[in-house]
């Protein structure tokens, strides 16, 4: 398992939400993350409404198991713009098909997640559980994405005319 360094500046949710998008919300990754798992991680339980959190990436790249730790800097225990990166980042993850999942572990381990090693990255995937976005991103939830994607849809043809305009 190669365990990257860390996405991501901890409490500032939109530099990490843009590290982590750079990193792997690139296209050509797109349709090979289904089936990976975004393990939303918080040190409190029961307070989503309040919470902070981290995150690892469990994802498998060129044949290898990767884990991506991300930083400390989602949800709205980091105001409006945690609540947006939040936001921001699900909606990458369900549109690129990865799994979600939450884990609520102690204080320490949360703090570690800057730098983990195997071991607690093991204990974070085991006490994670699946997750539904609606948790999270609130009532109608799927018809924003679905805009979204629209959106990117519609620009994507935008640019690739502009190209075959300027052959």
């Amino acid at each position: 398992m190669n365990i990257t360094d860390p996405l991501g500046v901890p409490g500032a949710p939109l530099e990490t939400l843009g590290a982590v998008l750079e990193r792997v919300g690139r296209p050509d990754l797109g349709g090979r993350l289904g089936g990976s798992r975004l393990v939303l991680v918080t040190d409190r339980t029961g307070e989503r409404a309040g919470a902070g959190y981290g995150a690892l990436l469990l994802a498998r790249l060129d044949g290898q198991a990767c884990v991506f730790p991300v930083a400390w800097s989602f949800g709205p225990a980091f105001g409006a713009s945690g609540g947006a990166a939040l936001s921001g980042l699900l909606g990458w993850a369900v549109g690129a098909g990865v799994l979600l999942r939450e884990a609520v572990v102690g204080a320490g381990d949360a703090r570690a997640l800057g730098d983990p090693d195997g071991a607690l990255v093991a204990r974070v995937v085991a006490a994670s559980s699946p997750v539904e976005p609606g948790l999270y991103l609130g009532a109608g939830w799927e018809a924003r994405l679905n805009e979204a994607r629209e959106d990117a849809h519609e620009v994507g043809q935008e640019a690739g005319r502009a190209v075959d305009g300027m052959r």
